[in-house]
């Protein structure tokens, strides 16, 4: 901390002023003033509430968010707005607020925003030249950063596409290879999972029963299972699952979502909602799996129903898929097993670089408000 900037709590230098709520009727996606929620803008209005360079802080629902504002604009009442004055520059106490964090401060059932515990933070007070010269060299700091995660983001996006490309190599053209041509239905059986009672479930210590939200990110994610007891398990033969089974969200808003099960997630059952492919000596499991990820966005494209579609099994079944024999499809299994090998090893430093990247950030943050920023 330099011992020559005066500190001060932030209640001493500046106010949160609740913002107001606003109908919908008096709002327009042609007004001229943005209206700012607590996560950015809502809408817009012809009408202002408020006018200058101001922050807007997230109060409810999305606390402790951040907004840099200019202009005339209408914050609403889940939103607090402040100003800077003659003790402290909007940008220096942006930047501020940005290193503290906000959202620690949530507080209540319907968490809030509680202002007096933000009116407790200490803030160092350089003259407003010298706060304007910290606010200049830290965001071309940040802006570098930003730039870089930018970067990060992009490259985590063109990774993505990696294995798109891959199977959009091997089925677009697979007519072309004279591979035999056959309905899915043909190859696999779309089972459908079953209603277990809620009134039987157990929160450990049992069989986990695999429910639509249990299928995540391409995975069989148990983290929030539910189980049954090994009775139900003996008396539901039916639905055992076994090791490697193609698993699809036949409903809601995750319809159309992938997952393998793993040896090490066995015993499960498979819940309703839930539908299992059972593939037959034509086809091999993972070869299945991978075409079902090239069809993903057409089978979301054939779901009936609104904002809550449904797969329906027999137009699943009835999608061509073309086969070559057992030994190739083991071969491209092969190859894109090594392929999503690669691509999850690049994901991980992808990530890492991303969470690097965000400790920088962080770090600029606190020497700009410790007195070190040079």
């Amino acid at each position: 901390m330099r011992q020559d900037f005066q500190t001060k709590k932030l209640g001493e230098v500046i106010e949160l002023a609740y913002g107001k709520g606003i109908s919908k009727v008096e709002r327009h996606e042609d007004g001229q003033c943005i209206v700012y929620g607590a996560n950015g803008e809502l809408g817009r209005t012809d009408k202002f509430l408020v006018e200058g360079e101001a922050i807007i802080v997230g109060r409810k629902g999305s606390v402790g968010e951040l907004h840099r504002v200019s202009g005339k604009f209408w914050p609403s009442d889940v939103t607090y707005y402040v100003f800077g004055n003659d003790q402290i520059d909007v940008d220096y106490l942006f930047n501020f607020l940005k290193s503290q964090k906000l959202q620690r401060f949530a507080a209540g059932v319907k968490p809030g925003l509680n202002r007096n515990r933000v009116y407790e933070l200490e803030i160092q007070l350089p003259p407003i030249d010298e706060q304007k010269r910290i606010v200049k060299i830290l965001e071309n700091k940040l802006g570098k950063v930003k730039e870089a995660i930018q970067l990060r983001q992009d490259a985590i996006a063109d990774t993505k596409k990696i294995l798109s490309a891959k199977l959009n190599e091997i089925f677009a053209s697979e007519k072309e290879k004279e591979w035999e041509e056959k309905t899915l239905g043909e190859c696999v059986k779309l089972q459908g999972g079953n209603a277990f009672k809620s009134t039987d479930y157990q929160d450990e210590k049992g069989v986990p029963l695999i429910r639509i939200q249990n299928l995540k990110n391409e995975v069989v994610d148990l983290t929030k299972a539910v189980y049954l007891s090994y009775q139900i398990f003996e008396d539901s033969g039916n639905f055992h699952l076994e090791s490697g089974d193609i698993l699809i969200a036949m409903s809601g808003a995750t319809t159309g979502k992938l997952a393998r099960i793993k040896e090490g997630q066995l015993p499960a059952l498979l819940n309703q909602r839930v539908g299992r492919f059972k593939v037959n000596s034509y086809a091999i499991k993972n070869f299945v799996y991978y075409f079902l990820k090239y069809k993903q966005s057409h089978i979301l494209e054939i779901a009936y129903g609104g904002a809550q579609p449904n797969i329906s099994g027999g137009k699943i079944e009835a999608l061509k898929i073309s086969l070559p024999n057992l030994k190739k499809q083991k071969q491209l299994v092969n190859e894109l097993d090594k392929l999503v090998g690669q691509i999850d090893e690049l994901k991980s430093l992808q990530e890492e670089q991303m969470k690097d990247l965000k400790s920088l950030e962080r770090a600029y943050l606190h020497e700009a408000f410790s007195g070190e920023l040079a």
